[in-house]
């Protein structure tokens, strides 16, 4: 069981960045600044504890659109304030996955629940998350997902004017007589004025994050930035790496080629020698057969060395894209295959 928290507990943790160091005695908020944006799972924390329960002191249970209920609505606010709250302290490290819960917790509030809870403001917190420290295209699924929640919003303070406690109510057809509407206009115009106010705060706390990403004055923002950059450089690293393997793969086809061609060449030679002996009637020396075959055998060593030191260069490019070795750019174009054999010592096919 303590492995399993003990690994809970690094999956949870503040994502470690690179911070400049001051030592200077007398600057104590900076360090006690870099201290917070280092630990900002356990600032996250301590900030919505203490929100949520300021909430749960000062009323969760909001004044809205019709008059607050009694001690059982207040225990469902309180759940409903720690159900929101509780998530968001891990905003900053989980942003996606945050915003997804908040708008589930706050989407079954809205439809099943009756009457309307402070928490449900704290989901323009996930909001900023997703769009300060989510990935680049979250909007495609934030935007309409918070105008589904700003609209169910709107039809849930329609509804309570006209006496249903809960949008399950009005789908079920079961109203509340004791419920006292606050607001004087029609559902329609409710619906409107609620929508565009709920709309508006989302829409700002999207536009906010949005700015400070760009702005890139985040820590957390820029730690994310350089390892994209990273993984970016690396992606490019195997592909060039890949491109210049099957560069040399094809150069090493046609050396094996001309290798080959070389030594089927001298074989050929040789044995046409002999039967043109043979067809003159002539019987071939010992000496002489000796020596062509000593002439296949000698390019048949010399091809067989080339095509060693082929393998060897083909096995060194092998691990170009592999294992830890410098990455700082080498701006030198890449020798001829030919070049790098004659360096290495190996002997061409036709030296002999």
């Amino acid at each position: 069981v303590w492995p399993f928290f003990v690994r809970l507990g690094h999956t949870l943790r503040s994502r470690p960045f690179d911070q400049a160091e001051d030592d200077s005695p007398h600057s104590w908020i900076a360090r006690l600044s870099r201290w917070t944006q280092r630990h900002y799972v356990m600032m996250d924390i301590v900030m919505f504890t203490l929100l949520a329960c300021f909430t749960c002191v000062t009323g969760p249970v909001m004044n809205l659109a019709t008059t607050p209920g009694d001690k059982r609505s207040y225990i469902l606010g309180v759940i409903v304030t720690w159900a929101v709250v509780a998530p968001l302290m891990l905003r900053r490290r989980f942003p996606r996955a945050v915003a997804a819960v908040v708008a589930a917790v706050c989407m079954l509030q809205l439809l099943v629940l009756p009457g309307f809870y402070t928490a449900d403001l704290y989901v323009v917190f996930a909001i900023h998350a997703v769009a300060l420290y989510g990935r680049a295209g979250s909007w495609k699924w934030v935007v309409p997902l918070f105008t589904l929640g700003c609209t169910t919003f709107a039809a849930r303070c329609a509804m309570n004017i006209d006496g249903f406690p809960s949008l399950f109510a009005w789908l079920s057809h079961t109203s509340d007589p004791s419920i006292e509407a606050l607001y004087l206009g029609s559902p329609y115009s409710a619906f409107i004025q609620y929508g565009v106010f709920s709309m508006f705060f989302c829409i700002l706390a999207y536009a906010l994050g949005a700015w400070t990403r760009l702005g890139g004055t985040n820590p957390q923002v820029l730690q994310a930035r350089a390892e994209a950059l990273q993984a970016e450089r690396d992606k490019q690293r195997v592909i060039a790496a890949n491109r210049e393997r099957d560069r040399i793969s094809a150069n090493i086809r046609a050396e094996v080629s001309d290798t080959l061609d070389a030594v089927i060449g001298q074989t050929t030679a040789e044995l046409s020698t002999i039967d043109e002996r043979l067809a003159r009637g002539e019987t071939p020396s010992p000496e002489f057969i000796n020596d062509a075959f000593a002439q296949i055998g000698a390019q048949g060593c010399t091809a067989l060395a080339h095509m060693r030191e082929l393998l060897g260069v083909l096995r060194e490019t092998g691990f170009s894209d592999e294992g830890e070795h410098d990455r700082s750019p080498n701006l030198t174009p890449a020798k001829s295959l030919s070049e790098q054999i004659e360096q290495s010592g190996a002997v061409p096919p036709d030296a002999h």
